[in-house]
Parts: C-alpha cells; sequence; structure tokens
C-alpha cells in the first residue's frame, strides 16, 4: 500500500524492520529475497464489490453484521429497561452492566491471545454459540447470580468478537476496496442495532422477558451459522484468496 501511494521510503523501513524482528526471533540471518517482478496495485473501484466474487462476500458479511448487532445492541441499550420491568431497581441494574461490563476488557485481551491461533471464522463461530448460550441462560433464570454470572461472559464475548470479526470482514475484499468493503457490511450491520429497540421491545410486549432474551440469543446463533458458509481466511495471503 505505501508502494501504491509512492511512499517508498516508508515501505522500505517497514519491511526491513519486520526483517529486523525476525532474524531476532530465529536467531539467525535471514535467506536473501528471491526476486519478484513489480506489480503495480490498481486503485479499486466500489463497483467492483458488486462483481464476483466479491458480491456474495458482501452480502453474507453483511447480513452477518445486522444480525450480531441486532442482538449486541439490545443487550447493550435495552438490557437494563428488560431487568427493570422484570422487578430489579433501576440501580441495581444499571450495577449489573457495570460489572459485568469488566467481560470487554477480559475479552479484548482475550483477543490479541486468540485472533492468530486459529481460524478465524470458526473462531467467531464459535463466540457466537457461547453468545447465545449466555443471553439464553438469563431469559431462562435472570436470578441476580445468573445475570452476573452470564452477563460478565456474554460482555467477554463482545469484547473477543468484534476484533476477531472485522479482521476477518477485512480479509474478504481486496486491498484497492477494503475499507470500502468494511464500511458497507458494517455499516449496513448497524442497521441491525438500529432496529433493536424496536423488535426486541415489541417481543417483550407480545410475549415476556424470557422470549425477548431467547431473541436476542437467536441472533448470535443465525450470525454463526452465516459465518461457516464463509472463506476460510487465516494463514493465506490475501493477494491469492480471489
Amino acid at each position: 500500500w505505501l508502494l501504491a501511494q509512492g511512499r517508498t521510503v516508508e515501505a522500505e523501513a517497514a519491511v526491513a524492520a519486520a526483517e529486523r524482528l525476525a532474524a531476532a526471533k530465529l536467531g539467525r540471518d535471514l535467506p536473501p529475497p528471491e526476486p519478484q517482478p513489480i506489480q503495480p496495485l490498481a486503485r479499486g473501484r466500489s463497483t467492483d464489490l458488486i462483481k464476483p466474487p466479491y458480491l456474495r462476500r458482501l452480502l453474507l458479511i453483511a447480513t452477518i453484521w445486522f444480525f450480531y448487532y441486532l442482538g449486541n445492541y439490545a443487550w447493550l441499550t435495552l438490557a437494563p429497561t428488560l431487568f427493570v420491568k422484570e422487578g430489579y431497581s433501576l440501580a441495581h441494574s444499571i450495577a449489573f452492566m457495570v460489572l459485568t461490563g469488566v467481560g470487554f476488557v477480559v475479552g479484548a485481551l482475550g483477543a490479541v491471545w486468540l485472533s492468530d491461533r486459529k481460524e478465524r471464522k470458526m473462531t467467531v463461530a464459535a463466540i457466537c454459540a457461547v453468545w447465545a448460550i449466555a443471553l439464553a441462560a438469563i431469559g431462562a433464570e435472570p436470578s441476580m447470580a445468573a445475570i452476573m454470572t452470564w452477563g460478565f461472559i456474554a460482555s467477554t464475548t463482545i469484547g473477543l468478537l468484534i476484533p476477531i470479526l472485522y479482521t476477518y470482514t477485512a480479509e474478504n475484499f481486496p486491498t484497492g476496496v477494503r475499507a470500502t468493503g468494511i464500511s458497507a457490511t458494517d455499516g449496513f450491520g448497524h442497521l441491525g442495532g438500529a432496529l433493536a429497540p424496536l423488535v426486541v421491545l415489541a417481543v417483550y410486549r407480545q410475549w415476556d422477558f424470557a422470549t425477548a432474551f431467547y431473541v436476542m440469543a437467536a441472533t448470535g446463533l443465525i450470525a454463526g451459522a452465516l459465518l461457516l458458509l464463509g472463506q476460510r481466511t487465516t494463514g493465506k495471503p490475501l493477494d491469492r484468496m480471489g
């Protein structure tokens, strides 16, 4: 990318720094690089995203984000309201969210360790399953202990999932339109977040507290299932994925 912007000195410095780090970790000099033909990076166009093979990826990942944000935003914005309707005080409800929010930090730190160790689409799918179990458990038994325990787990999955899913999203699009692909899929996904209050509160009014949480859990299961339809990306050079 730096070469494509004409920033040759910075590109050379970045590669040299990576080589020094690799040599230090290996404890020996690196082999000389093999000559490679220079392939100028073509500037991408947004219309590339609606052509094969990227259109399918665009639609799939946008749908994944949509369902994930639907449940995610429902938890983040509506959980205190639902807890109050279930009989807890507002002070207790806010305390639940503050204390279980420690899981965000735990999850983010875990993502640093986990991101490159396993295939990312499978990792995120598994995290979605845990997220769904946590929300369903709260719906089934909304005791104070259950809310604290499962709420912490739910928050931890958010800290884990977000950075890994963003990485996976980026890996599905070519360099020239990668930022556009992320913006389009994540932007569409936020429509799910916008609809979260309408959907979940409507379910609560029609049925009950438990069903509202089961619907949130279901969005995680749907997102996880859709991820299984995506391509594997971990450990593959981006310029060879097509």
